[in-house]
């Protein structure tokens, strides 16, 4: 019974082969011979073919010279229809004595896809975003050739090339093509009745931009604006479109001037001494009797050196370090910041007992902004819970000013405060400002909807594997994110989220992996609770994308065959990305700054996503003397490739990391 599976497996091939185009059917050797002329393969290079998995691999090496290492590239085809998928090398080549043209260099890509494939030639469109970009070795182009079936495109679908222009050579080629039957375009919605749609579902909030006046007096005119997508909002009164950029917030200088109320003329004031701004540092941030002054700084960040000062306070043991910034005009209190360098237990404050204390911290730091002050949602980058309090003018939020409190739900202290309150500013009046209903039509009249079909892969929790939707869909340009029905007109859910996530700040980052399975869509999480080191092993194999193993005997005697992690655990054990120590894991303590970012770095290596030759430097983290020696290494290295930044300076590497914060590392270690 096996051979005549075997026999009817091999006539199912060999009648596939009678109905594919000939260029196809040529066969692999015709591929590879396209491929060592187009792709510039070196006469003298070694090439080898390997079979696997249902591909064929055609790879060539070069040695160039005695002690170095071999140069090369590797191409990919599918085995039964020698469809060519993928290419990739690494060649330091000769350059051109001239440089190739970008149009020279799409003519070049044109021949390679009319040659080596023929059947997408014609279901391909170059996408107009071409980018350039210049390396040591070269300048490159990136090109994107769309796939569109009856003039619509395919999301995320074509073949993509980057190419040497300085070599005249491809660097990379892939190839991103939906194997399943595309939807019938029957029965669509017009453009316009999509806008419409679009129109009915936005959701507008009116907020203050700011533009500078002008780069000397660094003035400011504030802009009453509906912000309508990150980038994109209406000018609230004379409806014109407009592209916001992100602009660094000015904190409000206190550099000897301060603004009498709340939005007074400027004055100017002369600066304390530092002992009376010594005192009002240790008063203002609660500093208790014993702790000592263990330096101080001109705060170059918050103005003119000298206007505000950085003091650091230490307990005798030197487990907690306290850095307050106090102006120098006024006293009072700008930034707070505490770390603790000792085992933290359990937390004793949950979410509304802290918040109280950020409120009666802040009415007391900021008194005379806290009138114009709104609490909002938990801050979004904190290791304990924190509070963003919004300035508001004349009623409406101006999102880059106000205070920031972190709380110790440990202890309760205040462990960060931060101030941001710009001066220099030209307020307008309210007068003309649009209501938002008119505001909604101004995007509508202004938005263009785009039809494409949409690929996505959503992972079934029952099935527990990843199953391929294509939907068409009218996609507004205003609001790329947003997803419209092409038929029904109906708003689409881009993915479930777990309970418990919904408007948190980290709602995006589970939406994501909640697509991809590495967090269960049915499973209600605490974005705020501190994560375990089991957990946080199971959210990295699975972005890692490995499989968790069968397991007949664990590794660490603290982790049974029942744990329900142990699989996970044990795969990346055996991939080294964790250790453990001692015999055991701990899988149900919760894991430290420090930790991940090692534990993220060997899975990094261990997918060869690291260059061995690169150098770390030291980080520039003020508490860099706290990190554990065996985590330094992987702590600099994470912090260079821009995985983990640090808060105000502090890396605070005994903190825990919470789901939402690992959550939000597991978004940049699967993109970057």
């Amino acid at each position: 019974m096996r051979f005549r599976s075997v026999s009817l497996i091999m006539m199912y091939l060999f009648l596939i082969q009678l109905v594919l185009p000939a260029s196809v059917c040529a066969g692999i050797a015709d591929q590879t011979n396209s491929l060592k002329e187009l792709f510039k393969i070196p006469a003298q290079a070694r090439l080898e073919r390997t079979t696997e998995e249902g591909f064929v691999f055609v790879s060539w090496s070069l040695q160039q010279g005695t002690g170095e290492a071999p140069v090369g590239g590797q191409a990919a085809f599918d085995e039964t229809t020698g469809e060519f998928l993928y290419y990739v090398e690494e060649y330091n080549a000769p350059r051109l004595a001239v440089e190739m043209k970008q149009a020279d260099c799409q003519k070049h890509l044109e021949t390679i896809i009319a040659r080596m494939l023929p059947a997408k030639q014609a279901k391909v469109k170059l996408n107009g975003a071409i980018e350039k970009f210049v390396l040591d070795d070269g300048t490159y182009y990136s090109f994107y050739f769309q796939r569109q079936e009856g003039q619509i495109p395919v999301q995320d679908n074509g073949l993509y090339f980057t190419f040497n222009a300085s070599t005249g050579r491809v660097a990379s080629f892939q190839s991103e093509w939906y194997a399943g039957k595309l939807p019938d375009a029957a029965g669509l919605l017009s453009a316009a009745a999509a806008n419409s749609a679009f129109a009915e579902n936005i959701s507008v909030q009116l907020e203050w931009t700011k533009i500078a006046s002008g780069l000397d007096d660094l003035k400011f005119n504030l802009r009453p604006v509906y912000r309508i997508a990150d980038f994109f909002a209406v000018d609230a009164r004379s409806g014109e479109l407009v592209q916001l950029f992100p602009s660094e917030v000015i904190p409000y200088q206190f550099n000897p001037k301060s603004i009498p109320g709340n939005y007074g003329a400027v004055t100017t004031a002369a600066t304390i001494a530092a002992a009376a701004a010594e005192s009002a540092g240790r008063q203002g941030a609660g500093i208790p009797a014993g702790y000592k002054l263990d330096g101080s700084y001109p705060n170059w960040s918050w103005g003119e050196q000298g206007r505000t000062t950085d003091f650091v306070f230490v307990d005798t043991n030197y487990e907690v370090e306290i850095h307050v910034t106090v102006d120098m005009v006024s006293g009072r209190i700008l930034n707070i910041n505490k770390f603790i360098n000792s085992e933290e237990t359990s937390p004793r404050f949950n979410y509304s007992s802290a918040k109280d204390k950020a409120l009666e911290f802040c009415k007391t730091a900021a008194p005379r902004e806290f009138a114009d002050l709104k609490l909002v949602e938990q801050d979004s980058s904190n290791d304990y819970p924190g509070y963003r309090f919004i300035r508001y003018i004349y009623g409406i939020p101006f999102t880059g000013n106000g205070v920031q409190v972190e709380v110790n739900e440990y202890t309760g202290d205040i462990s960060r405060y931060y101030f941001t309150w710009e001066r220099n500013l030209n307020i307008p009046s309210l007068t003309g400002i649009m209501e938002p209903a008119q505001a909604r039509t101004v995007i509508a009249q202004n938005n263009q909807m785009d039809l494409v079909y949409s690929v996505q892969q959503n992972f079934d929790d029952k099935t527990d594997s990843f199953i391929e939707t294509v939907r068409l869909v009218y996609i507004p340009r205003t609001s790329a994110e947003e997803f419209f029905d092409a038929v029904t007109g109906a708003k689409i859910e881009k993915g479930k989220v777990p309970a418990g996530i919904k408007g948190h700040w980290s709602e995006t980052s589970f939406r994501n992996l909640a697509e991809m399975g590495i967090v269960n869509s049915n499973t209600a999480i605490d974005p705020n609770r501190p994560i375990t080191r089991g957990e946080f092993t199971r959210m990295l194999v699975l972005a890692t994308y490995l499989i968790p193993t069968s397991v007949q005997k664990s590794t660490f005697s603290d982790v049974g065959l029942s744990n329900p992690l142990i699989g996970y655990i044990e795969q990346a054990y055996a991939n080294g990305i964790i250790k453990g120590s001692g015999g055991k894991f701990n899988p149900d303590k919760s894991i430290t700054r420090q930790e991940a970012a090692v534990i993220l770095v060997k899975a990094l290596k261990s997918e060869g996503r690291i260059d061995p030759d690169i150098q770390a430097g030291e980080t520039a983290f003020k508490d860099k003397k706290y990190i554990a020696s065996w985590a330094a290494q992987d702590v600099k290295m994470a912090a260079y490739l821009g995985y983990i930044k640090g808060f105000n300076g502090y890396f605070k590497p005994l903190n825990s990391i919470t789901w939402a914060e690992a959550a939000a590392l597991m978004n940049a270690y699967i993109n970057n």
